[in-house]
């Protein structure tokens, strides 16, 4: 399992007129005192006995869906990687949640696992000369929308405004848009990819081989979000 925790992206101009894993069971010791020392003060860590678990846990459809044992909502990249260490060192399968739309067979193979849930990470920032943004890994269709329309902006999205960004990507990304500005992949320059081993890179057309995973060349039968 790998988590995309920032995209730069290409904008466009318009005028108002026009690794998961598998366990059969996950003990999860003390995770508060274990983990909580390690996450950013935004960050927070939310068990079955949380009012906002099943908020949390919330998907689009019950069908399949993974169990979940705990959530991490993490708000910075280093949240994301200390969380997958954490994982890593324990065992503890875990699955990383954006906008919770990921409707595969497989997810229901994530047994009392660790959601890594995104939602934090959810900036959006326009370079200074209006071209490009740099798009936070829990970003949703309607945030972008939101963010560009004031700046008179627009970039493809997933047809849907509640999906997360990530996942549609990963598959190509139709848009409503895409007849101007093509697919999600295609406006994708470069992208921030913690691996499952927790290792934090940078990588582009130009300067890692796993972009073409990410940039429309997935397999759709790979569990991500």
């Amino acid at each position: 399992m790998q988590a995309l925790t920032k995209l730069w992206w290409t904008l466009g101009t318009f005028s108002p007129e026009n690794i998961f894993g598998t366990a059969n069971s996950t003990k999860y010791f003390d995770i508060e005192a274990e983990l909580g020392p390690l996450l950013s003060q935004n960050a927070s860590i939310i068990t079955k006995s949380s009012p906002q678990f099943s908020g949390a846990t919330l998907r689009w459809q019950d069908y399949h869906s993974p169990d979940i044992g705990v959530v991490v909502e993490v708000a910075t990249e280093i949240d994301v990687q200390e969380t997958i260490k954490y994982a890593n060192q324990r065992e503890i399968p875990f699955l990383a949640k954006s906008g919770g739309h990921g409707g595969i067979d497989s997810l229901a193979r994530v047994h009392d696992g660790l959601e890594i849930w995104m939602r934090k990470i959810n900036s959006i920032e326009v370079s200074s000369d209006g071209q490009t943004a740099n798009i936070g890994g829990g970003v949703k269709s309607k945030d972008i929308t939101d963010a560009l329309w004031p700046l008179k902006k627009q970039t493809v999205t997933g047809f849907c405004e509640c999906t997360g960004t990530v996942a549609p990507l990963l598959g190509g990304g139709h848009g409503i848009l895409q007849g101007l500005h093509g697919l999600l992949a295609d406006n994708l320059l470069s992208a921030r990819l913690v691996l499952a081993n927790g290792t934090a890179i940078t990588v582009s057309s130009e300067s890692h081989t796993p972009y073409p995973a990410f940039s429309g060349h997935s397999n759709p039968s790979i569990d991500r979000e």
